[in-house]
């Protein structure tokens, strides 16, 4: 097959001055990753509402009710993702009885997968110090997000997803490259509906050697094993769908389709320095593979920009394709000779660079303070003496004000033991942009369905806003229906805990 495939060894001499630069400049974000990717896995606090949002998710699968309840469900915890990833979630959460610590190395692991894989392509690519340099320029345009690429999300196994189908293109033996791409696409159609658009810059470049014969066959490969999952009992293709009909009534947001559009440009930004390089042939009458996997990713980017403009979403859905632009860096300086010349495309990108280092530093500090300072550990130790006195089947978490909403992120030991779900609020904030209603949740309060709710100390109960516009979450009336038929009987340092009038009479 074709390529760049080349010995390792012959990469092994001192680098020149250019492929020096590029490992000093991009080197450092490199173990930047690494260090920070092991410490949230390890690190028992969540910093985004929709991690324990989708580990509450496949609680309720793993204890037999449904993934995707349907829409006149008595419960609200579905979420609009793929099964694979609540279905990883789901056997991670099997390896430990603390449910937060099993599901914070799901995305450490995927993500610490990605980057020595990422690692090997490179170096195969270009030797070692150019393998050092492009994996610290992914890293870097990777933690310009806070913790996308650590987080329990499918956003880390989409960034294995494209590394696993790049791996394809440096593999000599095209039928196992071709069984690899089917597993890569499958497991990112499986994360989300639309992830073949991620693999799309692997594929371009499959066509450009194959042919369209082997693409179809991938695809035709592919798509049975990406909703193989639904043949799993709880996980139904039908519910699914409706959450899919729900999602597509979310508004799209222009200042966000604006935002993603402006970041992919400053992702794909670093190849600018390779300007007038000999593979990177602008016009497509004359063009390299490396230009077939510019515009791929351009055209992926901009596809992707689409579902990522809805409230709730945003520029983080463009991560997974910084592992093409890694590798066009990597392709594009093993094949640059001569010295480092200053141009202004040098200027420009160092520029950027610096730009990259003053946002990965600033996400990291807060990442790390946030570990240090958000009260994890006394949140969960107090959740579980409250668990060891009141009964957990009769228990549901809710929220206050919305300051206290943190507290609930450690929901995932109250559901752990199997107690059904009356109201997951990441799930509820994202899908009422699409119309959905606190219905099931009234009722319940009006039935008095569980004897006790716990409460974050933040004020009343159920007058959050939302985190997507700042208004009201839940309307004024369910605030009333919960006083109406709950009081509260008891406080601890985080929580209130209200219990059901009929029971207190």
């Amino acid at each position: 097959m074709g390529g760049y495939d080349a010995p390792v060894f012959e990469h092994m001499r001192f680098p020149r001055t250019l492929q020096l630069w590029a490992l000093i400049l991009f080197g450092p974000l490199a173990l930047t990753w690494l260090i920070m990717a092991a410490i949230y896995a390890v690190t028992p606090t969540y910093i985004d509402h929709v991690e324990p949002s989708m580990v509450v998710a496949a609680q309720q699968w793993l204890h037999g009710f449904p993934l995707y309840h349907p829409g006149d469900s008595p419960y609200l915890y579905s979420f609009l993702l793929g099964p694979f990833d609540y279905l990883w979630l789901a056997w991670t959460l099997t390896l430990s009885p603390d449910p937060v610590l099993a599901s914070k190395l799901s995305g450490g692991f995927w993500s610490l997968s990605s980057l020595f894989l990422l690692l090997v392509i490179f170096w195969r690519s270009g030797g070692l110090v150019i393998a050092l340099a492009s994996v610290g320029l992914v890293g870097g345009e990777l933690m310009l997000d806070l913790v996308a690429p650590f987080w329990d999300r499918p956003d880390p196994i989409l960034v294995f997803s494209a590394s696993l189908g790049l791996s394809t293109l440096k593999l000599k033996d095209q039928r196992l490259g071709a069984g690899i791409l089917v597993l890569a696409i499958a497991m990112a159609i499986a994360c989300k509906i639309h992830g073949l658009l991620y693999l799309l810059p692997t594929l371009a470049i499959w066509y450009r050697r194959h042919g369209w014969h082997w693409c179809a066959g991938i695809l035709c490969a592919a798509l049975p094993l990406a909703f193989a999952p639904f043949l799993l009992p709880g996980v139904s293709l039908e519910n699914y769908f409706f959450w899919l009909r729900m999602g597509a009534q979310q508004p799209r947001m222009w200042d966000i389709l604006g935002e993603n559009a402006e970041t992919l440009v400053q992702l794909v930004f670093p190849v600018i320095f390779f300007v007038g390089h000999p593979r990177l042939k602008l016009q497509w009458r004359e063009a390299t593979e490396e230009t077939i996997l510019l515009y791929a990713v351009l055209v992926a980017g901009l596809l992707v920009c689409i579902p990522a403009s809805k409230a709730g979403a945003g520029w983080h859905h463009l991560l997974p394709l910084t592992v093409y632009v890694g590798y066009l860096f990597c392709l594009l300086l093993a094949s640059s000779t001569g010295p480092l010349k200053f141009r202004w495309v040098t200027a420009a990108v160092v520029v950027w660079a610096f730009f990259t280092y003053n946002r990965v530093v600033h996400n990291c500090s807060y990442v790390i303070w946030s570990l240090e300072n958000i009260p994890a550990q006394l949140v969960q130790d107090d959740l579980r003496q409250i668990l060891q006195v009141y009964p957990v089947a009769e228990t549901q978490m809710g929220v206050g004000r919305g300051g206290g909403y943190i507290f609930t992120f450690y929901s995932p030991w109250l559901y752990r033991e199997g107690t059904p779900c009356v109201i997951n609020v990441g799930a509820f904030m994202d899908m009422k942009e699409a119309g959905l209603t606190a219905s099931a949740l009234k009722t319940s309060l009006e039935t008095e369905q569980f004897r006790y709710w716990l409460i974050p100390r933040d004020g009343p109960p159920f007058t959050m806003n939302s985190w997507y516009d700042s208004l009201p979450l839940f309307d004024y009336s369910l605030a009333q229906t919960f006083s109406q038929h709950y009081v509260r009987v008891n406080s601890t340092p985080f929580f209130d805990i209200y219990q059901a009038r009929t029971v207190v009479r």
